[in-house]
């Protein structure tokens, strides 16, 4: 049982460290990137960030309409000011 609660106990912390490293980052620099594997985690962690900022815009690529938006993403992102945009699903 005692290496149960270990491993989930590093489950919880490592969000928080990369939460607390990006909230860090965000300070010097107005963008970042979370990449990583497939079901990682990248959008909730996004989605927890964002929630703790008072405006905050998130779009999926993957969905058609949040697509079509971005045809023109800077006139579009221009119109969102002081605040957190998540990219969600970008592609390269």
């Amino acid at each position: 049982m005692i290496y149960k609660d270990i491993i989930l106990s590093l489950f919880n912390m490592i969000p928080r460290l990369l939460q607390q490293t990006i909230e860090k980052t965000l300070l010097r620099s107005p963008s970042i990137a979370i990449l990583g594997a497939r079901q990682g985690g990248k959008t909730t962690l996004a989605k927890t960030i964002a929630k703790s900022r008072q405006n905050f815009l998130y779009l999926d690529i993957e969905n058609p309409l949040d697509r079509r938006k971005m045809e023109d993403s800077f006139s579009y992102l221009r119109s969102f000011p002081k605040t957190c945009i998540i990219l969600d699903e970008v592609q390269l």
